[in-house]
């Protein structure tokens, strides 16, 4: 619990020094105060991966992902929701290290995986079709990237109806692939969606926020010269609350 408390400490703009040592520390006692409780280790492992991603030390998240996801195949096997949900924060690492290439082979492991065991349709595959339509945009593959998204966006509705936060994430991603397919009006309604989403699940000063108004100012600045203004209005408002 005090872990997860970081990544809200993150948003509201606190010193986090003491809370990333707290995590650090953690970090290098797993392996020997919970070396004969592998399934503690293991859960406390993908806690802390998703802190360090949270806190945007994506390093440092690849690191103790790996080491739990070795952890997770020596204790219970290749195939269990361990080893998915691990291989799920590996791809999500590999994304923003720009590791491509094993990213799109962990990123369609974990799919598969979360299906297997899960069911079709639960989130953790909905955060992994992001991932895999995050890496398809940086791979300029952009149809299989709507699709993926498209696909992230379906779950997330599905399980949490109009107003989660996966189906923010998901609608932002499809904002994305659309501003680059230029299909302008579609990628402004998408970023509009999920900007109300944000607003309503954060409040206003929040990086959520902040990134969908940035997001918004971006796909109006793609289009008409005659709405600079407006673009200007957006991007400023999401430097306003970046900066507070």
């Amino acid at each position: 619990d005090m872990l997860k408390g970081v990544p809200p400490s993150v948003a509201l703009g606190r010193d986090t020094t003491m809370l990333r040592e707290i995590v650090d520390k953690t970090a290098e006692r797993l392996g020997t105060d919970l070396k004969d409780q592998p399934e503690v280790q293991i859960e406390l492992g993908l806690t802390l991966a998703q802190v360090y991603y949270d806190l945007q030390l994506y390093k440092k998240t690849e690191e103790t992902v790996r080491e739990t996801l070795r952890l997770a195949r020596a204790a219970f096997g290749e195939e269990n929701l361990y080893v998915a949900d691990a291989l799920s924060l590996l791809g999500r690492s590999l994304v923003a290290l720009r590791g491509l290439k094993e990213a799109d082979i962990v990123a369609h492991q974990a799919i598969a995986m979360q299906r297997k065991l899960r069911g079709e349709d639960s989130l953790q595959e909905a955060v992994s079709l992001g991932v895999l339509g995050n890496l398809l945009i940086q791979e300029r593959k952009l149809g299989e990237a709507e699709t993926a998204h498209r696909a992230a966006l379906a779950i997330s509705r599905k399980r949490l109806g109009n107003y989660g936060g996966e189906v923010a994430h998901a609608l932002g991603g499809l904002n994305v692939v659309l501003e680059n397919e230029g299909r302008l009006t579609e990628a402004e309604d998408a970023i509009r969606e999920a900007l109300a989403i944000s607003r309503k699940l954060y409040g206003e000063e929040h990086p959520y926020v902040a990134s969908a108004y940035e997001r918004l100012g971006r796909t109006i600045l793609s289009g008409s010269a005659d709405r600079l203004p407006e673009a200007e209005a957006y991007l400023r408002k999401a430097l306003e609350i970046e900066e507070r």
